[in-house]
């Protein structure tokens, strides 16, 4: 019996491997840019998202530009701060001669 049972299974093994090695695996790539412009710029959800980001993105730029003046203002007024010590100590020379 046990070797009837194990040459069942021995020959169910033989029956199987040519079955499962002539599978292929089969994969797909999807090209999700695609997808997001054809279905979701259509949506009220993604617009309003879009609206948003480039609402910040204007704003952000702003500040940034703002803070750019800012920097530079500071840099010339140290420069003069600069310029204006630098005149005082020749005039210090001057009365010294």
């Amino acid at each position: 019996m046990k070797k009837r049972l194990l040459s069942l299974f021995i020959l169910f093994l033989l029956i199987s491997i040519p079955a499962f090695s002539q599978q292929i695996t089969k994969f797909g790539v999807v090209d999700t840019a695609k997808v997001y412009n054809a279905y979701f710029r259509n949506s009220a959800p993604i617009r309003n998202y879009e609206k948003k980001k480039a609402d910040f993105q204007e704003e952000v730029n702003k500040l940034s530009d703002e803070l750019q003046q800012v920097i530079v203002f500071s840099q010339l007024q140290n420069k003069y701060e600069k310029i204006i010590e630098n005149k005082k100590s020749i005039s210090e020379i001057k009365t010294l001669y």
